[in-house]
């Protein structure tokens, strides 16, 4: 029995995994992924045999997060062809509970015989329904209505061209596949010329693909960029997988808007059509300037680094002849780093990254300064940083947590929210509080930013004060607009220690408001204390093995996810 990485026989790109066996033999891989618990999923992988003496099964064990299985799904698959690729497809549902998953393929082998898989992945599946649900209101116990509140058609490429030219690093031409009206696609961080045909060849072949649909649905917020969408609407004539190409969140009206698109239009030219567009958006997300009162809601960035891949301070590691980083010849451990810098003018806040690779390899998430944030403990382990609420808005919403002193408490149209705080004071002569909380109790130790918007009757400056008690706490001074929502963005920082505060224990949040003039204070927020701000991120992986002459571990693509609106 040998299972190995081959470069030949690929469905797609350069290589597969090929599983060699006999009579009585079986075996296979199997890889852990994060996942979210009771969700929907679709696993997925490619297989050709040059006998029929060779079935499969592919697996998926879903385990809580002390590594216990909850539950097992699988599905088996015998050939029907010899030496053609076929598709192996599974629809499983995370159980409560799941914290990741267990996906993996086995052979059994009744003679001598090579299986080849390619394509093997798994990813989360969204439902967008149009119409009655078929079959049924009812799957695995989960039920099922409409979900699709409208609709439009947005492009269709079929016909449009047979021929897909890539340019490449210095202009290069890369790729050149078809004939007829061409379409050009340019890269310049590609080099390799094989993956450049691949892209190419994956724009002309996947042709049902081709259609751009936007729906608009109510808001999941586990809806990534990169994801998988079974969409089903009869009166457009829809059915099928598409993949989310860009979301769209409307928080007040708690409704979301999705682009999906066929496999013709590649992740990576959406990307970076979606990058270029932010150098257009007009709206300022800095300390003391104006936000304007009717924002575009929040989306999310998905980048991908993809063979070849760029190196930051490489040591003992190289590119194969595939792209991927593995070890150089005769070393056991080497590393590299791979960085990412969001727009700051339309930056949100940081939501995962993480990398796909096979082998003994562990990775840091680390500052621009080199100190570490955090650490991956699996390839696919989603970073994910913590806020404080852990919800978007969460205190906003919660009115029996703030207090007003010297002045009424009321609610304002939120710019974040359908609803935000306001304290309009009683007595002009005399300071007003805004107080959120008396014992929250919460811990901002390892925070780094303090983030909200503001508004008064003037545009004077506010004082914020993260109490312990009322003898000791944190105080900075924050910027509002006159009837304008104003972002402010403070550094921990920045605030002057009142005191012995305890950043461990802070129990209440005051805005307080002295000069006679000012009115009225409103203040809004998504997350109020976050880790990480519109900063470089940078992913440092190390690869290992126990002798030099050992199988190297390969890392094959970095991913990286933010929030911009």
């Amino acid at each position: 029995m040998a299972v190995e990485a081959v470069d030949w026989g690929a469905r797609s790109g350069e290589g597969c995994v090929a599983i060699r066996g006999a009579a009585g033999e079986s075996g296979g891989f199997s890889q852990t992924i994060t996942v979210q618990e009771s969700s929907r999923y679709l696993a997925s992988c490619w297989l050709k045999s040059d006998s029929p003496k060779v079935s499969a099964t592919l697996r998926v064990r879903w385990l809580d997060p002390q590594g216990t299985t909850l539950k097992t799904d699988e599905k088996a698959w015998t050939p029907s062809s010899p030496h053609i690729y076929e598709n192996l497809v599974m629809e499983a549902y995370s159980p409560p509970g799941a914290a990741s998953a267990r996906i993996g393929l086995e052979a059994f082998f009744t003679g001598d015989a090579t299986l080849l898989i390619d394509d093997f992945y798994m990813v989360r599946l969204h439902v967008l329904e149009g119409g009655p649900w078929v079959g049924g209101d009812v799957m695995d116990g989960v039920a099922m209505e409409p979900n699709i509140l409208g609709s439009r058609r947005l492009e269709d490429y079929s016909g449009e061209y047979g021929r897909v030219v890539v340019i490449g690093h210095r202009g290069e031409v890369l790729a050149d596949v078809g004939e007829g009206r061409p379409r050009i696609i340019y890269d310049p961080s590609l080099m390799d010329v094989a993956e450049a045909e691949r892209r190419a060849r994956i724009l002309l072949e996947e042709g049902d693909g081709s259609r751009e649909l936007e729906v608009e649905s109510w808001i999941d917020r586990g809806v990534m960029v990169g994801d998988l969408a079974q969409v089903s609407i009869p009166g457009i004539g829809v059915a099928q997988l598409l993949h989310v190409l860009e979301a769209e969140y409307d928080f007040r009206r708690d409704r979301m808007r999705l682009r999906l698109g066929g496999r013709r239009r590649l992740l990576e030219d959406v990307v970076r059509g979606i990058s270029s567009s932010l150098e257009s958006m007009s709206i300022a997300f800095r300390q003391g300037e104006a936000v304007q009162e009717v924002m575009r809601e929040p989306r999310v960035i998905y980048v991908r680094e993809v063979p070849p891949i760029t190196m930051e301070n490489p040591s003992g590691v190289v590119l194969d002849g595939r792209g991927r980083v593995v070890l150089a010849e005769g070393v056991v451990q080497g590393s590299f780093e791979s960085s990412a810098t969001p727009e700051p003018k339309a930056f949100k806040r940081w939501i995962r990254c993480g990398f796909k690779g096979e082998g003994d390899i562990t990775a840091e998430i680390l500052r621009a300064d080199g100190t570490r944030a955090e650490t991956l403990q699996s390839s696919w382990h989603s970073f994910l940083q913590d806020y404080i609420p852990r919800a978007r808005g969460e205190w906003i919403t919660e009115k029996s947590l703030w207090q007003a002193d010297n002045g009424s408490l009321e609610t304002t149209r939120g710019i974040y929210n359908p609803e935000a705080v306001k304290l309009v004071r009683l007595n002009p002569s005399q300071p007003s509080t805004l107080k959120l909380g008396g014992n929250l109790s919460i811990n901002i130790s390892d925070m780094r930013y303090m983030r909200f918007a503001a508004l008064t009757d003037t545009g004077n400056p506010v004082r914020v004060r993260l109490m312990t008690d009322e003898g000791n706490y944190l105080e900075a001074s924050a910027e509002t607009g006159r009837w304008t929502w104003t972002w402010n963005e403070i550094g921990m920082g920045v605030f002057m220690r009142r005191g012995d505060p305890d950043l461990g224990n802070i129990n209440s949040i005051e805005f307080l408001v002295e000069d006679g003039e000012t009115g009225v204070l409103a203040v809004d927020y998504h997350h109020l204390f976050m880790k990480y701000g519109a900063e470089t991120l940078r992913l440092k992986l190390t690869l290992r093995r126990p002798t030099p002459s050992s199988p190297t571990p390969a890392v094959e693509m970095i991913y990286w996810v933010w929030e911009v609106a």
